[in-house]
Order: structure tokens, then sequence, then C-alpha cells
């Protein structure tokens, strides 16, 4: 009787194992019943050939290198220090740039300042504040786009090969009287957005990460995405982290891969024991 009790103990200790909390994050992935072809374009600013997916629903559109320069080009300054004590709206894209490195993904960006247009498709990632987010008209609380451009490797390989961030220019409100006028922590009172927690949002698109609101729809562990379209948390989440980390799974820990092989070595080897017991006692 022991052994019966021993046996369905491991088997429900391993279901509760391989059975926890799905992931919130989701992915850019081009559906794996859409036709590609090697060589195809897909500009997610103009295509809907690349939607909002979660992990495993279709090819995924992820950098090929993994360090991704990014050209800092806001200006001009703010006109005094901001209330989180930067001086600079480049400073805050640093520190936004170093929270997603710090997540350990087989993938960094590597920041550094400078000019450009964020709204060429020229092959650099350029963030700067542009008057019209480049398309002009944006959903009631965006404040900021990004513009990615994939191309088809192969059929099972979607690489990106431009991408841009535009955020609203400080002081101009959007279509719901949103705005950016400072870097600061803490609560957000509308209509002030914190210009930190945008960049912050903007880079995990870059790197390939939707909304998960549009995946999972109103689930509560949703909302706790740095990700989610209305997102006010000002670091990232588990769940952020861990889309980061499924792109680009850290060479020495193979991502949730290795987690997940873990779990079934563990289920494996308590089926086994279970087993051995089972046919000593009956």
């Amino acid at each position: 009787m022991s052994g019966k009790i021993l046996y369905g103990s491991a088997l429900t200790l391993c279901a509760g194992l391989l059975s926890g909390k799905a992931f919130a994050f989701a992915i850019f992935a081009v559906p794996f019943s859409t036709p590609v072809t090697p060589g195809q374009i897909i500009d997610l600013t103009v295509s809907n050939t690349a939607v909002p997916a979660a992990f495993g629903n279709g090819i995924p559109l992820t950098w090929k290198q993994s360090t991704v320069g990014v050209t800092l080009a806001f200006a001009p300054n703010p006109p005094g220090p901001l209330t989180n004590g930067t001086t600079t709206w480049n400073q805050n894209g640093f520190s936004a740039i170093a929270e997603w490195n710090a997540v350990g993904a087989n993938f960094a960006f590597a920041g550094s300042a400078g000019t450009g247009n964020p709204c060429l498709t020229d092959g650099t990632l350029v963030a700067a504040f542009h008057p019209s987010v480049c398309l002009g008209v944006l959903p009631s609380l965006a404040l900021g786009i990004s513009r990615i451009v994939a191309v088809v490797d192969s059929p099972s390989s979607i690489r990106i090969a431009d991408a841009d961030i535009a955020i609203i220019t400080p002081g101009t409100a959007s279509s719901s009287g949103a705005m950016i006028n400072d870097a600061f922590d803490g609560p957000i009172t509308f209509p002030n957005f914190d210009f930190r927690r945008i960049m912050l949002h903007e880079l995990g698109h870059s790197l390939g990460l939707a909304h998960p609101d549009n995946v999972f729809g109103t689930n509560p562990f949703t909302l706790n995405t740095v990700m989610h379209s209305q997102s006010v948390l000002q670091n990232l989440s588990a769940d952020d982290k861990n889309g980061a980390l499924t792109l680009y799974p850290a060479p020495s820990s193979g991502g949730g891969g290795a987690g997940n092989a873990f779990v079934l070595g563990v289920f494996m080897a308590l089926v086994i024991l279970g087993r051995h017991l089972w046919r000593r006692i009956v």
C-alpha cells in the first residue's frame, strides 16, 4: 500500500512541476501556415504577415547577430535636470538598454550617442524623437513606436534586418492627451508619462517581443509586464525576462529549454523509482 501511495505522490509532484503558470510574453511571428520565400521582406509597419503570437505558434522574428547597435539620438536635451536626477534623455536610454542587457539572454544592445532618423529603413537601429512618430496617427495612449523590418532566410528562419524607435516629441500630446515631459520613478499620473519606461517598452519590441495582451487577452498576469500595451511598470518583470531568454537562449543555461529538461529528468527518475517500489511491494 505504501508503494502505491509513493508512486501516486511522485506523479502528482511531477504534474505540478510540469504545469506551472504559462508565460505571459508574446513575440512577433509569422504563422506556420503563411507561405514565405527566401529573400522576402516583412515590414511590420505596413504588413500583416507577422502578427503577435504566443511562443511556439509561428516563426519568430529575431536578430541573427547577438549584439545590435543602438544610436540614441534624443535631442535637444531637457532644459533642466529631470526628476530622476538625469540631465539628458539619452542617459535614460542607456539605462533602459542596461536593464535589458542584464537579463542574461544571448543578445545585447550596444548603445552609443549620435544622430539619425528613426523613420528610415537603413539597417541601423536609431532611437529618436519624431513629431509624427513616423506613421502620423497612433492609438490613443501610444507615445512611441518600433519599426521592424525582417528578411526571410528560409521557411524556418526570419531575421530582423532593421529596427528603429520613434518617440513622440516631449511636450507633444497624443490623441488621448498623454505626453512625455520628464523621466521619473514611482507612479504614473496622467497625462505625464516616464520617458525611461517608454524606452524600456520599445526596446522590448526591437528585440522581437510583442504586446502580450494581443495574445493572452485580459488575463491579470499579462498586466504585470513592461510589454503590456498600457504598462506603467518601471522595471522588467519575470515574464519580460523570460521572453528575451526564450527568443535568445543563454548559452550557459539554454534558456527555458534547460529548465524543462531538468524537470523532465526529475519526472523520469521519480517514475522509475515509483515502479521499482511498486514491484517490490506487490
